[in-house]
């Protein structure tokens, strides 16, 4: 019987450890290291040994692993090229129509993170980002004004643990303006977190590149 790796399942690997992120679940977890072969395979698009099976059951039993036609499973569904700095913007007071408007998007992300299971948010970012694309996009002083504007947020709310409404306001924002940036999710191992960044082409928007830096990428959306 031939098994696959379920959709809207991603992962990366940290060191030697495979970590997944269950983005229906909103869930991230540690590959036990006994299932991390067949896993592997699975992800090339190979079949698992009939002796390999047995380290996936508990995949299998939590719907992770399905059975389906073995395919290859990228930890990148989407090609975004890793970052390289933070987009340069001239420090400046923020004009304050940018620094509201940044902070009601981020109050509204963070209701809606709360009201919705993650992946109903993440299905409406890629559905704003598709609108995005065909839309003409804003200036370099439309885009200035957005960066600037989330960079004030945090003198309202708390700057962590907050990086993920942040990060869906800002491309809520963009998508707004015709520019679609994407999402990023990222994890680190020793003590285990997650981080979630605004990232156009290899430059960050919001979230920090010398943050971001220290993260490996499991998702992108948007």
């Amino acid at each position: 019987m031939a098994y696959r790796l379920r959709e809207n399942l991603f992962w990366c690997s940290c060191g030697e450890r495979v970590v997944l992120l269950d983005l229906a679940a909103d869930r991230y977890f540690c590959l036990p290291p006994v299932a991390t072969p067949a896993f592997r395979r699975l992800s090339e698009g190979l079949e698992a040994g009939e002796d390999e099976l047995p380290s996936l059951r508990g995949l299998i039993e939590r719907g992770l692993i399905v059975e389906g036609a073995a395919k290859r499973a990228s930890p990148q569904d989407v090609a975004l090229p890793e970052p390289v700095g933070d987009i340069l913007m001239a420090s400046a007071r923020p004009p304050l129509r940018a620094a509201v408007r940044a902070a009601s998007f981020e109050a509204w992300a963070a209701w809606q993170l709360r009201r919705r299971p993650l992946l109903s948010v993440a299905k409406r970012m890629e559905e704003k980002g598709r609108q995005a694309a065909h839309r003409p996009a804003s200036n370099q002083e439309g885009l200035r004004e957005i960066v600037l504007g989330f960079e004030r947020t945090t003198l309202v709310f708390a700057r962590s643990g907050r990086c993920l409404a942040r990060a869906v306001a800002a491309h809520a924002v963009c998508c707004a303006k015709g520019i679609r940036p994407r999402v990023v999710l990222g994890v680190r191992m020793d003590p285990f977190r997650a981080h979630a960044w605004v990232q156009l082409e290899d430059r960050v928007l919001v979230g920090e590149f010398e943050q971001v830096r220290l993260f490996t990428r499991i998702a992108v959306l948007g």
